[in-house]
């Protein structure tokens, strides 16, 4: 599955993350991204990266990403009964 595929057929994309905030952060301040991917399957991926501000590191996470198929259920099948 590729996440052009995520939309209304019922995926979803469950994150853990592990991040690092290093320096504080600003309004008005350009924060500049830079991730790489690490390895991926055909469920999931796994990602680490950093943010920069005028070229100083100020936070790094590692993420990991799972893409799952669920089924959707109709509005009559999500009704409960007491």
């Amino acid at each position: 599955m590729l996440l052009s595929d995520c939309g209304r057929q019922g995926t979803f994309v469950i994150g853990g993350v592990k991040a690092k905030f290093l320096h504080p952060v600003t309004p008005g301040d350009q924060l500049v991204y830079d991730v790489t991917l690490d390895s991926a399957v055909r469920t999931g991926a796994l990602f680490h990266g950093h943010a920069e501000v005028d070229g100083k590191k100020v936070a790094s996470c590692e993420l990991l990403v799972a893409i799952a198929n669920y089924a959707v259920a109709s509005p009559a099948e999500e009704t409960v009964s007491v």
